[in-house]
């Protein structure tokens, strides 16, 4: 039983899983949670002896830590989306400042030959 609790407390330090936190930036109570919620996994899944319990329990562990470097590796890939999609937003406004801007004024008034009364100015 000693080695079981030693190996259940290692392999818990060593993958922290789904948790928010590294192992290393856990304290003893997190660290304890989360073993109790492995342990209640593995017995909500009819898992009873010790031995069956440790090799449920380190591939729950597993299965949640490969959970959370998906969640990481997506996280930084729409990361990396967005810095790309900002530099290209940045890219076409700086063309679009960069660009001739071509006016051209239209003089109008209330009758033909009368005095000017508007001035239309289109841009483009």
């Amino acid at each position: 039983m000693k080695n079981w609790a030693a190996l259940t407390v290692l392999t818990l330090t060593t993958l922290a899983g789904c948790q928010s936190k590294s192992p290393a930036e856990m304290n003893y109570s997190e660290l304890r949670q989360y073993g109790t919620s492995l342990t209640e996994r593995c017995r909500k899944q009819g898992v009873k002896r010790d031995a069956e319990m440790q090799a449920c329990i380190n591939q729950e562990a597993l299965s949640d830590h490969a959970k959370r470097q998906q969640v990481n590796e997506t996280r930084q890939a729409i990361g990396m989306a967005m810095a790309g999609m900002g530099q290209g937003m940045q890219a076409a406004a700086q063309q679009a400042a960069n660009r001739p801007v071509t006016c051209s004024s239209v003089p109008s008034s209330t009758w033909v030959g009368g005095p000017v009364s508007q001035v239309r100015t289109s841009c483009y």
